[in-house]
């Protein structure tokens, strides 16, 4: 019986490929005017607003990554600068299907809207000191607002 060596060349080939291709992030954040929009997939994903007030770079980060789409560019770090904060943001989040975290920073713009559905999954949301109307989903989500000027609207999906 005869035996045939394995191509070793293209066994290599295949394993580069394996190895040097990333995960795909599955969240993806865009903006068009003054919506930013923030869509979450099935994966755990764990977002940070890292802006801290009017007319700074409007920044997120996630440390499994994130995908930018119109609106928004890559500035390394895992993070993500889609304009600055204008006045009359809204930004709309929607977690997807996993155990997800959005945290947005406490000193925002005083004109800002939150926006949020957390979906399926056991969820965490930090609610700016502003005027958020976030809405759970199937799952134990928690849902922490903070004291400010606005008001909070919670609504059990």
């Amino acid at each position: 019986m005869k035996v045939r060596p394995v191509p070793v060349v293209l066994f290599a080939l295949i394993a580069c490929v394996a190895v040097s291709t990333p995960a795909l992030a599955v969240t993806t954040v865009s903006r068009s005017g003054t919506t930013v929009t923030i869509t979450g997939g099935d994966e755990a994903n764990f977002l940070d607003q890292l802006t801290s007030g009017s007319l700074d770079p409007l920044r997120y980060r996630d440390a499994d990554g994130l995908n930018f789409g119109a609106g928004c560019v890559d500035v390394g770090d895992f993070t993500i600068e889609c304009g600055q904060v204008d006045p009359g943001l809204v930004v709309n989040v929607s977690l997807g299907g996993g155990n997800g975290t959005f945290r947005p920073v406490d000193s925002f713009s005083s004109s800002t809207v939150i926006v949020a559905d957390l979906g399926p999954g056991d969820d965490t949301m930090n609610g700016s000191a502003l005027n958020d109307a976030i809405t759970g989903g199937p799952g134990a989500d928690s849902i922490n607002g903070r004291r400010g000027a606005g008001h909070h609207r919670r609504r059990r999906g």
